[in-house]
């Protein structure tokens, strides 16, 4: 039989790309309309800040967008023209009705390997699609764990699906009890790094976890963790000093903690990352007793050591094997002699909280973060420095006192401001190296220039993290 209109479940795990290669097989046999439907689950329950709403906003649509642009281009190799749809709401829910409204005669669903809610509720939503959909429904079986036949029968191992959480997660964990004060959660969290702290009772199981966001929003802390670290010991010690008397971690923890097991795959962790946006995950046992914690930067780390895997011969090549072919171009960007304005407003315009700092020929010459203006221009000093970095208030927001008293500061320009000599790569590097070198010199962010150290775009460590669950293109088999 064959079908005029195909939607195919979409959400960028393992099991969804199978599906959408046969979506796109079946499309192109039969000359039909096809559409790749994703459903997003909202915005987190736990927001650190207003800001933070806005930036998991801001990383939900940057993720569907290059998403949805590396489906289009598989289904464009194929030769067939695709569209995308991101929709809010309940999985099964959302893609029966999206069905059912615009007059798909055929859905297209993965059975397994689904990220975020939905592989916890995996099972449920492939039913109730099954059971509730007005039109025919194919289910694409997952390929057995660990093996996926090419057409010339040889099996051939992906890096994400043979290595597991336990062989390269941290067991040496800092944790915190409920009863824990803020302030020495502070102090563990600056002195040893972190960004987060797991909370655990007597017995080591896991009843929460502490963000610098819930310090933020519940615990009344007026700079981010990472911040902190950049103050002197002084100042550092004023911003402790001024959290509330009495509060502890059972007061601001989130509750409603993301965890992963030892025995789950590096994609499966991946895939739980990207969709929830998290940078870490506690590991657990059945019981819930705490054995480690994995971390973006761990995966990143593996997957540096890595050999990358060569396609089949039969399959376009997707995601590319150089960084050139994966990196983003929407980096800001500031001359060396953009004034403290422009570069406050370049600094907090992404996520990144960072911007480049470009010579008059386009090269690279610097980096300006947010952890080092807060270095260089105290927040004690200049408190309306940490409000526009913790707020991302534009400078023009701030009152006339506010902004004379920034443009008085000393060293105000961006060359001024910088931190010098960033590593960075040609566009030819090897994703696996480019990694390496990101680790090496410990930078969220990594320049791409051409031979003259111009600039040409740039990946962070969301960026990498997505190359670990979008897996290549596999012949079906």
């Amino acid at each position: 039989m064959l079908y005029r209109k195909i939607l195919v479940a979409f959400d960028g795990s393992e099991g969804a790309w199978k599906a959408l290669r046969k979506a796109i097989a079946l499309a192109r046999e039969g000359d039909a309309e096809l559409t790749a439907l994703s459903v997003e689950g909202g915005l987190p329950r736990y927001p650190g800040t207003i800001d933070e709403v806005a930036e998991a906003k801001e990383e939900r649509d940057a993720h569907f967008a290059r998403l949805h642009n590396e489906a289009v281009a598989l289904a464009w190799e194929e030769g067939v023209a695709m569209r995308t749809e991101v929709v809010l709401g309940l999985p099964a829910r959302s893609i029966v009705s999206y069905a059912q409204e615009h007059g798909y005669d055929l859905i297209i669903i993965g059975q397994a390997g689904h990220s975020g809610a939905w592989g916890t509720l995996l099972g449920a939503v492939t039913d109730r699609v099954v059971e509730h959909s007005h039109c025919d429904v194919l289910v694409v079986r997952a390929i057995p764990e660990g093996k996926a036949k090419g057409e010339r029968g040889r099996a051939v191992e992906d890096f994400g699906a043979r290595v597991q959480v336990e062989d390269v997660m941290t067991r040496d964990v800092t944790t915190v009890g409920p009863e824990t004060s803020l302030r020495e959660a502070v102090e563990l969290l600056v002195a040893g790094g972190h960004r987060a702290l797991p909370v655990v009772d007597r017995d080591r199981r896991v009843v929460g976890i502490v963000t610098n966001g819930d310090l933020v929003e519940r615990g009344g802390l007026r700079l981010r963790v990472e911040l902190l670290r950049s103050l002197t010991p002084a100042a550092l010690a004023e911003e402790v000093d001024a959290l509330e008397e009495g509060k502890t971690v059972a007061n601001v923890m989130t509750r409603e903690v993301v965890t992963i097991s030892p025995k789950a795959t590096l994609a499966e962790a991946a895939h739980l990352m990207v969709a929830r946006r998290l940078k870490r995950l506690p590991v657990v046992d059945s019981a819930g007793v705490l054995l480690g914690l994995v971390s973006r930067l761990d995966l990143l780390r593996t997957r540096s050591e890595a050999p990358i895997q060569p396609p089949f011969e039969e399959a376009p090549v997707r995601n590319g094997q150089t960084i050139g072919e994966v990196m983003r171009t929407d980096i800001p960007t500031v001359g060396r002699t953009a004034p403290l304005a422009e570069v406050l407003d370049a600094v907090i315009s992404t996520r990144l909280n960072r911007a480049l700092v470009l010579d008059a020929d386009g090269r690279v010459v610097g980096v300006v973060t947010d952890a080092e203006l807060t270095r260089r221009l105290s927040p004690r000093d200049h408190p309306s420095l940490a409000q526009v970095l913790m707020s991302r208030l534009p400078f023009a927001s701030l009152s006339p006192e506010q902004r004379r008293d920034l443009a008085q500061a000393t060293g105000t320009t961006a060359e001024e401001l910088m931190i010098p000599n960033v590593a960075t790569v040609r566009a030819d590097t090897p994703i696996g190296e480019a990694i390496a070198v990101m680790l090496r010199d410990r930078r969220k962010l990594l320049p791409v220039v051409d031979e003259r150290g111009r600039l040409l775009g740039a990946v962070d460590r969301s960026d990498l993290l997505r190359l670990l669950v979008i897996p290549k293109a596999k012949p079906e088999g």
